[in-house]
Protein backbone atom coordinates (compact mmCIF):
# COMPACT_ATOMS: atom_id res chain seq x y z
CA UNK A 1 0.00 0.00 0.00
CA UNK A 2 2.74 2.48 1.06
CA UNK A 3 4.51 1.78 -2.51
CA UNK A 4 1.29 2.40 -4.39
CA UNK A 5 0.80 5.97 -2.42
CA UNK A 6 4.73 7.04 -3.30
CA UNK A 7 3.95 6.05 -6.98
CA UNK A 8 1.08 8.17 -6.86
CA UNK A 9 2.94 11.06 -5.26
CA UNK A 10 5.43 10.62 -7.78
CA UNK A 11 3.18 11.11 -10.41
CA UNK A 12 1.48 14.11 -9.13
CA UNK A 13 4.72 15.63 -8.67
CA UNK A 14 5.40 15.20 -12.54
CA UNK A 15 2.75 16.50 -13.67
CA UNK A 16 2.88 19.48 -11.39
CA UNK A 17 6.05 19.79 -12.57
CA UNK A 18 5.15 19.57 -16.60
CA UNK A 19 2.42 21.94 -16.10
CA UNK A 20 4.59 24.52 -15.02
CA UNK A 21 7.34 23.89 -17.39
CA UNK A 22 4.84 24.28 -20.38
CA UNK A 23 3.27 27.38 -18.48
CA UNK A 24 6.66 28.80 -18.72
CA UNK A 25 7.13 27.61 -22.55
CA UNK A 26 3.99 28.85 -23.34
CA UNK A 27 5.03 32.36 -22.53
CA UNK A 28 8.59 32.04 -23.94
CA UNK A 29 6.87 30.99 -27.75
CA UNK A 30 4.38 34.22 -28.30
CA UNK A 31 1.20 33.36 -26.19
CA UNK A 32 1.08 36.06 -24.45
CA UNK A 33 -2.18 38.70 -25.22
CA UNK A 34 -0.96 41.59 -23.38
CA UNK A 35 2.77 42.80 -22.88
CA UNK A 36 4.20 45.67 -21.40
CA UNK A 37 7.46 47.56 -23.38
CA UNK A 38 8.82 50.96 -21.96
CA UNK A 39 11.89 53.07 -22.22
CA UNK A 40 13.60 50.74 -19.62
CA UNK A 41 12.58 47.76 -20.58
CA UNK A 42 15.25 44.72 -20.37
CA UNK A 43 15.82 42.46 -23.07
CA UNK A 44 15.40 39.37 -20.46
CA UNK A 45 12.04 40.83 -18.96
CA UNK A 46 8.68 39.08 -18.81
CA UNK A 47 6.66 41.67 -20.35
CA UNK A 48 4.31 42.01 -17.23
CA UNK A 49 3.14 45.17 -16.45
CA UNK A 50 5.52 45.39 -13.47
CA UNK A 51 8.54 43.95 -15.48
CA UNK A 52 8.26 45.81 -19.14
CA UNK A 53 10.67 44.39 -21.94
CA UNK A 54 12.26 45.93 -25.10
CA UNK A 55 9.67 45.84 -28.11
CA UNK A 56 12.33 43.03 -29.71
CA UNK A 57 11.77 40.75 -26.76
CA UNK A 58 7.66 42.19 -26.86
CA UNK A 59 7.33 40.60 -30.06
CA UNK A 60 8.97 37.11 -28.87
CA UNK A 61 6.66 37.30 -26.29
CA UNK A 62 3.03 38.09 -27.66
CA UNK A 63 0.75 35.66 -29.25
CA UNK A 64 -0.47 36.74 -33.28
CA UNK A 65 -2.98 38.96 -32.46
CA UNK A 66 -2.45 40.22 -29.29
CA UNK A 67 -1.88 43.81 -27.85
CA UNK A 68 2.02 45.62 -26.87
CA UNK A 69 1.28 48.48 -24.18
CA UNK A 70 4.21 51.38 -25.01
CA UNK A 71 5.00 53.42 -21.73
CA UNK A 72 7.50 56.59 -22.41
CA UNK A 73 9.66 56.75 -25.60
CA UNK A 74 10.74 53.15 -26.63
CA UNK A 75 13.67 53.08 -29.27
CA UNK A 76 13.46 50.18 -32.16
CA UNK A 77 17.14 49.00 -33.06
CA UNK A 78 17.82 48.89 -36.58
CA UNK A 79 17.52 45.01 -36.67
CA UNK A 80 14.33 44.89 -35.26
CA UNK A 81 11.29 43.80 -37.84
CA UNK A 82 7.48 42.89 -37.36
CA UNK A 83 6.77 39.79 -37.66
CA UNK A 84 3.36 39.59 -36.62
CA UNK A 85 -0.18 40.95 -36.46
CA UNK A 86 -0.30 42.94 -32.84
CA UNK A 87 -1.91 46.00 -31.44
CA UNK A 88 0.45 48.52 -30.22
CA UNK A 89 -1.09 51.38 -27.74
CA UNK A 90 -0.21 54.00 -25.56
CA UNK A 91 -2.02 55.41 -22.63
CA UNK A 92 -0.72 59.18 -24.16
CA UNK A 93 0.67 60.24 -27.59
CA UNK A 94 2.40 63.52 -26.04
CA UNK A 95 4.60 61.37 -23.69
CA UNK A 96 4.45 57.99 -25.45
CA UNK A 97 6.56 57.34 -28.21
CA UNK A 98 7.82 54.71 -30.78
CA UNK A 99 10.84 55.95 -31.97
CA UNK A 100 11.46 53.94 -35.42
CA UNK A 101 14.24 56.20 -36.87
CA UNK A 102 16.72 54.11 -36.91
CA UNK A 103 15.18 51.33 -38.80
CA UNK A 104 16.05 50.61 -42.29
CA UNK A 105 14.21 53.13 -45.02
CA UNK A 106 11.86 50.42 -45.95
CA UNK A 107 10.05 49.17 -42.99
CA UNK A 108 7.84 45.98 -43.25
CA UNK A 109 4.90 44.45 -41.85
CA UNK A 110 4.37 40.86 -40.83
CA UNK A 111 0.61 40.90 -39.68
CA UNK A 112 -2.42 43.03 -39.53
CA UNK A 113 -0.93 45.75 -37.43
CA UNK A 114 -2.93 48.70 -35.23
CA UNK A 115 -1.38 51.74 -33.50
CA UNK A 116 -2.86 54.05 -30.97
CA UNK A 117 -2.47 56.59 -28.50
CA UNK A 118 1.05 56.91 -29.92
CA UNK A 119 3.62 59.24 -31.33
CA UNK A 120 5.45 57.16 -34.32
CA UNK A 121 8.64 58.61 -35.10
CA UNK A 122 10.08 58.06 -38.47
CA UNK A 123 13.16 59.62 -40.05
CA UNK A 124 12.72 59.22 -43.77
CA UNK A 125 10.83 56.20 -44.39
CA UNK A 126 8.13 53.54 -46.00
CA UNK A 127 5.93 51.62 -44.50
CA UNK A 128 5.17 47.88 -46.70
CA UNK A 129 1.59 46.72 -45.36
CA UNK A 130 2.64 43.44 -47.35
CA UNK A 131 -1.48 43.44 -48.02
CA UNK A 132 -1.94 43.30 -44.06
CA UNK A 133 -4.25 45.47 -42.86
CA UNK A 134 -2.42 48.45 -41.49
CA UNK A 135 -4.79 50.90 -38.39
CA UNK A 136 -3.54 53.84 -37.26
CA UNK A 137 -6.12 55.54 -35.35
CA UNK A 138 -7.74 58.35 -34.22
CA UNK A 139 -5.06 59.21 -31.66
CA UNK A 140 -1.42 59.37 -32.77
CA UNK A 141 0.66 61.66 -33.97
CA UNK A 142 3.74 61.08 -36.41
CA UNK A 143 6.93 62.80 -36.35
CA UNK A 144 9.59 63.01 -39.78
CA UNK A 145 8.85 61.93 -43.04
CA UNK A 146 6.90 58.81 -44.09
CA UNK A 147 5.01 57.30 -46.84
CA UNK A 148 2.82 54.43 -46.81
CA UNK A 149 1.91 51.13 -49.46
CA UNK A 150 -0.77 49.04 -48.82
CA UNK A 151 1.07 46.33 -50.59
CA UNK A 152 5.20 45.43 -51.19
CA UNK A 153 8.12 47.06 -52.52
CA UNK A 154 8.23 44.94 -55.68
CA UNK A 155 7.27 41.20 -55.99
CA UNK A 156 3.34 40.36 -55.80
CA UNK A 157 1.14 40.02 -53.10
CA UNK A 158 -2.00 37.43 -53.68
CA UNK A 159 -4.54 39.42 -50.80
CA UNK A 160 -6.64 42.14 -50.78
CA UNK A 161 -5.02 45.37 -49.32
CA UNK A 162 -6.19 47.90 -46.49
CA UNK A 163 -4.99 50.63 -45.47
CA UNK A 164 -6.82 52.93 -42.44
CA UNK A 165 -5.12 56.40 -41.22
CA UNK A 166 -7.41 58.55 -38.86
CA UNK A 167 -4.48 60.39 -37.16
CA UNK A 168 -0.59 62.01 -38.03
CA UNK A 169 0.55 63.46 -41.05
CA UNK A 170 2.24 61.63 -43.86
CA UNK A 171 3.50 62.33 -47.65
CA UNK A 172 2.12 59.77 -49.80
CA UNK A 173 -0.07 56.96 -49.31
CA UNK A 174 -0.93 54.01 -51.89
CA UNK A 175 -3.26 51.33 -51.97
CA UNK A 176 -0.99 48.66 -53.89
CA UNK A 177 2.78 48.58 -53.93
CA UNK A 178 5.86 50.26 -55.40
CA UNK A 179 6.37 48.39 -58.80
CA UNK A 180 4.29 45.26 -56.72
CA UNK A 181 1.46 42.96 -58.91
CA UNK A 182 -1.60 42.79 -56.40
CA UNK A 183 -3.72 39.94 -57.16
CA UNK A 184 -6.98 41.65 -55.20
CA UNK A 185 -8.57 45.05 -54.42
CA UNK A 186 -6.89 47.75 -52.98
CA UNK A 187 -8.78 50.42 -50.13
CA UNK A 188 -7.39 53.36 -48.60
CA UNK A 189 -9.28 55.16 -46.09
CA UNK A 190 -8.29 58.59 -44.47
CA UNK A 191 -10.61 59.95 -42.39
CA UNK A 192 -10.38 61.51 -38.57
CA UNK A 193 -7.78 64.79 -38.54
CA UNK A 194 -5.09 62.75 -41.14
CA UNK A 195 -3.29 64.59 -43.02
CA UNK A 196 -1.87 62.99 -46.44
CA UNK A 197 -0.94 65.26 -49.08
CA UNK A 198 -0.50 62.75 -51.64
CA UNK A 199 -3.26 59.73 -52.24
CA UNK A 200 -3.67 56.51 -54.31
CA UNK A 201 -5.83 54.06 -54.65
CA UNK A 202 -3.47 51.45 -56.52
CA UNK A 203 -0.01 51.56 -56.39
CA UNK A 204 2.73 53.27 -57.76
CA UNK A 205 3.53 51.66 -61.22
CA UNK A 206 2.82 47.83 -61.62
CA UNK A 207 -0.56 46.56 -61.61
CA UNK A 208 -3.73 45.87 -59.30
CA UNK A 209 -5.53 43.05 -60.77
CA UNK A 210 -8.85 43.69 -58.83
CA UNK A 211 -10.77 47.43 -58.21
CA UNK A 212 -9.65 50.20 -55.93
CA UNK A 213 -10.95 52.08 -53.50
CA UNK A 214 -10.54 55.58 -51.91
CA UNK A 215 -12.38 57.22 -48.75
CA UNK A 216 -11.66 60.86 -47.80
CA UNK A 217 -13.81 61.73 -45.02
CA UNK A 218 -14.22 63.58 -41.53
CA UNK A 219 -11.36 66.28 -41.12
CA UNK A 220 -8.52 64.95 -43.38
CA UNK A 221 -6.22 67.16 -44.87
CA UNK A 222 -7.54 70.01 -42.63
CA UNK A 223 -3.69 71.99 -43.33
CA UNK A 224 -4.79 72.21 -47.31
CA UNK A 225 -4.89 75.45 -48.84
CA UNK A 226 -7.90 74.68 -51.09
CA UNK A 227 -7.98 78.14 -52.92
CA UNK A 228 -3.67 77.45 -53.74
CA UNK A 229 -4.24 76.78 -57.67
CA UNK A 230 -0.23 75.04 -56.96
CA UNK A 231 -1.48 73.19 -54.18
CA UNK A 232 -0.07 69.67 -53.95
CA UNK A 233 -3.22 67.45 -52.24
CA UNK A 234 -4.03 65.16 -54.83
CA UNK A 235 -6.80 62.25 -53.97
CA UNK A 236 -6.34 59.78 -57.22
CA UNK A 237 -8.67 56.99 -56.96
CA UNK A 238 -6.28 54.60 -59.30
CA UNK A 239 -2.97 53.92 -59.54
CA UNK A 240 0.56 56.39 -60.83
CA UNK A 241 1.51 54.96 -64.16
CA UNK A 242 -0.15 51.56 -63.48
CA UNK A 243 -3.17 49.07 -64.95
CA UNK A 244 -6.17 48.94 -63.06
CA UNK A 245 -7.72 45.76 -64.17
CA UNK A 246 -11.46 46.57 -62.14
CA UNK A 247 -12.65 50.34 -61.41
CA UNK A 248 -11.38 52.80 -59.50
CA UNK A 249 -13.76 55.10 -56.90
CA UNK A 250 -12.92 57.87 -54.60
CA UNK A 251 -15.98 58.91 -52.20
CA UNK A 252 -14.80 62.68 -50.53
CA UNK A 253 -16.99 63.21 -47.84
CA UNK A 254 -17.39 65.33 -44.43
CA UNK A 255 -15.21 68.14 -43.79
CA UNK A 256 -12.80 67.05 -45.92
CA UNK A 257 -10.00 68.98 -48.41
CA UNK A 258 -8.05 68.80 -51.51
CA UNK A 259 -6.46 70.66 -54.10
CA UNK A 260 -7.12 67.68 -56.83
CA UNK A 261 -9.65 65.14 -56.95
CA UNK A 262 -8.97 62.46 -59.48
CA UNK A 263 -11.41 59.48 -60.22
CA UNK A 264 -9.32 57.84 -62.29
CA UNK A 265 -5.51 57.47 -62.44
CA UNK A 266 -2.51 59.54 -62.84
CA UNK A 267 0.92 59.10 -64.69
CA UNK A 268 1.98 58.46 -67.91
CA UNK A 269 1.40 55.07 -68.45
CA UNK A 270 -1.81 53.97 -67.34
CA UNK A 271 -4.58 51.71 -67.89
CA UNK A 272 -8.56 51.22 -66.16
CA UNK A 273 -10.50 47.90 -67.09
CA UNK A 274 -13.78 48.95 -65.69
CA UNK A 275 -14.30 53.37 -65.32
CA UNK A 276 -14.13 55.29 -63.07
CA UNK A 277 -16.21 56.54 -60.28
CA UNK A 278 -16.17 59.92 -58.21
CA UNK A 279 -18.89 60.39 -55.24
CA UNK A 280 -18.74 63.83 -53.87
CA UNK A 281 -21.41 64.23 -50.31
CA UNK A 282 -19.24 66.84 -48.80
CA UNK A 283 -15.92 68.39 -47.91
CA UNK A 284 -14.30 71.30 -50.13
CA UNK A 285 -11.83 71.10 -53.44
CA UNK A 286 -10.32 73.11 -55.61
CA UNK A 287 -10.90 70.93 -58.70
CA UNK A 288 -12.33 67.25 -59.38
CA UNK A 289 -11.96 65.32 -62.61
CA UNK A 290 -14.14 61.41 -63.24
CA UNK A 291 -11.77 60.32 -65.35
CA UNK A 292 -7.77 60.26 -65.60
CA UNK A 293 -4.48 62.86 -65.50
CA UNK A 294 -1.98 62.44 -67.90
CA UNK A 295 -2.88 60.28 -70.58
CA UNK A 296 -6.64 59.06 -72.19
CA UNK A 297 -8.82 56.83 -70.55
CA UNK A 298 -10.55 54.01 -72.69
CA UNK A 299 -13.36 53.39 -70.39
CA UNK A 300 -16.74 54.93 -68.77
CA UNK A 301 -16.66 57.80 -66.30
CA UNK A 302 -19.88 58.11 -63.50
CA UNK A 303 -19.36 61.01 -60.89
CA UNK A 304 -22.41 61.64 -58.24
CA UNK A 305 -22.36 64.48 -56.55
CA UNK A 306 -25.06 65.09 -53.51
CA UNK A 307 -23.05 67.89 -51.06
CA UNK A 308 -19.54 69.63 -50.62
CA UNK A 309 -18.52 72.20 -52.03
CA UNK A 310 -15.72 72.52 -55.56
CA UNK A 311 -14.43 75.22 -57.82
CA UNK A 312 -14.59 73.25 -60.61
CA UNK A 313 -16.02 70.06 -62.06
CA UNK A 314 -14.70 68.31 -65.14
CA UNK A 315 -16.85 64.84 -65.93
CA UNK A 316 -13.49 63.85 -67.62
CA UNK A 317 -9.68 63.94 -67.37
CA UNK A 318 -7.37 66.85 -67.47
CA UNK A 319 -4.38 67.53 -70.11
CA UNK A 320 -2.05 69.55 -69.57
CA UNK A 321 1.68 70.65 -70.55
CA UNK A 322 0.74 70.45 -73.76
CA UNK A 323 -0.04 66.69 -73.75
CA UNK A 324 -4.02 65.80 -74.65
CA UNK A 325 -5.47 63.32 -72.51
CA UNK A 326 -9.02 62.00 -74.13
CA UNK A 327 -11.91 59.81 -73.43
CA UNK A 328 -13.27 57.07 -75.23
CA UNK A 329 -16.45 55.87 -73.36
CA UNK A 330 -19.08 57.50 -71.40
CA UNK A 331 -19.48 60.19 -69.46
CA UNK A 332 -22.39 60.47 -66.80
CA UNK A 333 -22.44 63.10 -64.31
CA UNK A 334 -25.10 63.61 -61.57
CA UNK A 335 -24.91 66.97 -60.26
CA UNK A 336 -27.78 67.05 -57.50
CA UNK A 337 -26.62 68.80 -54.32
CA UNK A 338 -23.51 70.71 -53.25
CA UNK A 339 -22.01 73.85 -54.46
CA UNK A 340 -19.67 74.42 -57.53
CA UNK A 341 -18.66 78.29 -58.07
CA UNK A 342 -17.02 78.41 -61.01
CA UNK A 343 -17.39 76.02 -64.02
CA UNK A 344 -18.98 72.74 -64.27
CA UNK A 345 -17.78 70.74 -67.80
CA UNK A 346 -19.02 66.85 -68.64
CA UNK A 347 -15.82 66.38 -71.16
CA UNK A 348 -12.10 66.60 -70.82
CA UNK A 349 -10.07 70.27 -69.03
CA UNK A 350 -7.81 71.58 -71.71
CA UNK A 351 -5.15 74.14 -70.82
CA UNK A 352 -5.30 77.45 -72.13
CA UNK A 353 -2.22 80.06 -71.52
CA UNK A 354 -2.87 83.81 -71.44
CA UNK A 355 0.37 84.18 -73.67
CA UNK A 356 -0.08 80.85 -75.78
CA UNK A 357 -3.36 80.33 -76.38
CA UNK A 358 -4.45 76.59 -76.07
CA UNK A 359 -1.83 73.99 -75.57
CA UNK A 360 -4.37 70.74 -75.29
CA UNK A 361 -7.10 69.80 -77.02
CA UNK A 362 -8.23 66.51 -75.72
CA UNK A 363 -12.25 65.42 -75.68
CA UNK A 364 -14.61 62.57 -75.34
CA UNK A 365 -15.50 59.86 -77.97
CA UNK A 366 -18.76 58.58 -76.45
CA UNK A 367 -22.04 60.51 -74.71
CA UNK A 368 -21.69 62.78 -71.96
CA UNK A 369 -24.88 63.02 -69.85
CA UNK A 370 -25.11 65.92 -67.21
CA UNK A 371 -28.17 65.69 -65.31
CA UNK A 372 -28.61 68.76 -62.43
CA UNK A 373 -30.87 68.66 -59.59
CA UNK A 374 -33.02 70.94 -57.86
CA UNK A 375 -30.61 70.90 -54.73
CA UNK A 376 -27.66 71.31 -56.78
CA UNK A 377 -25.91 75.09 -56.57
CA UNK A 378 -24.13 76.59 -59.48
CA UNK A 379 -23.02 79.97 -57.96
CA UNK A 380 -20.82 81.64 -60.78
CA UNK A 381 -19.25 83.40 -57.97
CA UNK A 382 -15.60 82.76 -58.17
CA UNK A 383 -14.06 86.07 -58.84
CA UNK A 384 -9.98 86.15 -58.83
CA UNK A 385 -9.85 88.34 -62.04
CA UNK A 386 -11.17 85.33 -63.82
CA UNK A 387 -14.79 85.51 -63.89
CA UNK A 388 -14.94 85.55 -67.55
CA UNK A 389 -14.49 81.39 -67.36
CA UNK A 390 -17.53 80.99 -66.15
CA UNK A 391 -19.18 77.72 -67.34
CA UNK A 392 -21.46 75.16 -67.35
CA UNK A 393 -21.45 72.93 -70.38
CA UNK A 394 -21.87 68.93 -71.03
CA UNK A 395 -18.63 69.16 -72.93
CA UNK A 396 -15.09 69.69 -73.47
CA UNK A 397 -13.22 72.87 -72.27
CA UNK A 398 -11.24 73.62 -75.46
CA UNK A 399 -11.26 75.61 -78.30
CA UNK A 400 -13.92 76.35 -80.77
CA UNK A 401 -17.34 74.31 -81.46
CA UNK A 402 -17.22 70.88 -80.28
CA UNK A 403 -19.54 69.40 -82.81
CA UNK A 404 -17.63 65.81 -82.21
CA UNK A 405 -18.69 65.25 -78.72
CA UNK A 406 -22.15 64.35 -77.71
CA UNK A 407 -23.40 65.84 -75.08
CA UNK A 408 -26.10 66.92 -73.20
CA UNK A 409 -27.63 68.62 -70.09
CA UNK A 410 -30.65 67.44 -67.85
CA UNK A 411 -32.74 69.17 -65.18
CA UNK A 412 -34.53 67.13 -63.08
CA UNK A 413 -37.14 69.76 -63.07
CA UNK A 414 -37.67 73.65 -63.82
CA UNK A 415 -36.39 74.46 -60.83
CA UNK A 416 -33.43 72.84 -61.24
CA UNK A 417 -33.45 74.78 -64.80
CA UNK A 418 -33.87 78.10 -63.04
CA UNK A 419 -31.40 77.94 -60.70
CA UNK A 420 -28.61 76.79 -63.07
CA UNK A 421 -28.64 79.12 -65.73
CA UNK A 422 -27.44 77.51 -69.00
CA UNK A 423 -23.82 79.23 -69.83
CA UNK A 424 -21.56 79.31 -72.61
CA UNK A 425 -18.03 79.34 -70.87
CA UNK A 426 -14.84 81.91 -72.02
CA UNK A 427 -11.49 81.66 -70.92
CA UNK A 428 -9.90 84.66 -69.04
CA UNK A 429 -8.69 87.34 -71.80
CA UNK A 430 -12.06 87.23 -73.09
CA UNK A 431 -10.88 84.47 -75.66
CA UNK A 432 -14.13 81.81 -76.54
CA UNK A 433 -13.63 78.38 -74.99
CA UNK A 434 -16.60 77.04 -77.06
CA UNK A 435 -19.71 77.52 -78.48
CA UNK A 436 -22.46 76.03 -76.37
CA UNK A 437 -24.01 73.21 -78.66
CA UNK A 438 -26.02 71.17 -75.99
CA UNK A 439 -29.68 70.60 -75.26
CA UNK A 440 -31.11 71.69 -72.07
CA UNK A 441 -34.34 69.55 -71.26
CA UNK A 442 -36.18 68.92 -67.89
CA UNK A 443 -35.89 65.23 -67.72
CA UNK A 444 -39.20 63.34 -67.94
CA UNK A 445 -41.58 62.00 -65.26
CA UNK A 446 -40.05 58.19 -65.01
CA UNK A 447 -36.66 58.37 -65.35
CA UNK A 448 -35.33 56.95 -62.67
CA UNK A 449 -31.32 56.17 -63.59
CA UNK A 450 -31.46 59.38 -64.83
CA UNK A 451 -29.98 58.75 -68.12
CA UNK A 452 -32.56 61.24 -70.23
CA UNK A 453 -35.06 58.34 -71.13
CA UNK A 454 -38.10 56.49 -69.71
CA UNK A 455 -37.35 52.65 -70.58
CA UNK A 456 -37.63 49.21 -69.23
CA UNK A 457 -34.38 49.95 -67.48
CA UNK A 458 -36.66 52.47 -65.59
CA UNK A 459 -38.69 49.95 -64.57
CA UNK A 460 -36.45 47.86 -63.26
CA UNK A 461 -34.73 50.32 -61.45
CA UNK A 462 -38.13 51.35 -59.40
CA UNK A 463 -38.70 47.49 -58.67
CA UNK A 464 -35.56 46.99 -56.91
CA UNK A 465 -35.98 50.03 -55.01
CA UNK A 466 -39.49 49.03 -53.88
CA UNK A 467 -38.38 45.61 -52.70
CA UNK A 468 -34.73 46.16 -51.50
CA UNK A 469 -34.72 50.22 -50.99
CA UNK A 470 -30.99 50.05 -49.16
CA UNK A 471 -29.69 47.98 -51.94
CA UNK A 472 -30.95 49.97 -54.71
CA UNK A 473 -31.60 53.75 -54.12
CA UNK A 474 -32.96 56.24 -56.40
CA UNK A 475 -30.96 59.01 -56.54
CA UNK A 476 -34.19 61.33 -57.34
CA UNK A 477 -37.08 59.58 -55.57
CA UNK A 478 -39.11 62.24 -57.10
CA UNK A 479 -38.62 61.18 -60.44
CA UNK A 480 -39.91 58.28 -60.11
CA UNK A 481 -43.22 58.77 -58.27
CA UNK A 482 -45.49 59.33 -61.45
CA UNK A 483 -49.04 58.44 -60.07
CA UNK A 484 -50.41 61.73 -57.81
CA UNK A 485 -49.66 59.85 -54.62
CA UNK A 486 -47.08 60.15 -52.26
CA UNK A 487 -44.77 57.62 -52.03
CA UNK A 488 -42.86 54.51 -54.81
CA UNK A 489 -45.19 52.02 -55.04
CA UNK A 490 -45.85 49.33 -58.05
CA UNK A 491 -48.93 51.76 -59.04
CA UNK A 492 -46.18 54.24 -60.16
CA UNK A 493 -44.52 50.76 -62.12
CA UNK A 494 -47.89 50.37 -63.73
CA UNK A 495 -48.00 53.81 -64.74
CA UNK A 496 -44.12 53.85 -65.96
CA UNK A 497 -45.17 50.66 -67.92
CA UNK A 498 -48.45 51.88 -69.20
CA UNK A 499 -46.47 54.97 -70.88
CA UNK A 500 -43.53 53.27 -72.25
CA UNK A 501 -45.76 50.28 -73.97
CA UNK A 502 -48.58 53.10 -75.46
CA UNK A 503 -44.91 55.41 -76.55
CA UNK A 504 -43.91 52.28 -78.41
Amino acid sequence: MKKIIAVALCIIMMVSMMSFNFAVSAEEYGLMSEVYVSASGAANASGLADDPCTLERAFALVKDGGTIHVDGTVVVSESFRFTKAVTILGDNKSSDVLDLSAMPEAIGLGGDTTFDNVTLKFSSHSVYANAYALTVGANCATEGTVSVYGAGNGGSVNRNTSVTLLSGSYYQVYGGGNLCVVDGNTSVIIGGTADVINVHGGGYGNRVNGSTYVWVGDNANGKCNVADHSGSYYIIGGAYSGIVEGSTTVVFTGNAKANYIVGGMDGADQYIGEGSNLYITGGKAMSAYGGSNSKDQMSDVNVVMTGGELEQLMGAGSGRSGVDVGLTGNVAIKLLGGTITRRVFGGCYNEYSLGGGWTTRGYVSGTITLVIGDEANITFTYSDGLSSDHALSAQSRRSGVADDENGIVIFTSNVAKNNNTLKTGTVAGGNACKSQSVDANVIPAGDANLDGEVSNADVLAIMQYIYIPEKYPLLVESIADVDGESGITSVDLLVIYQNIYNAN
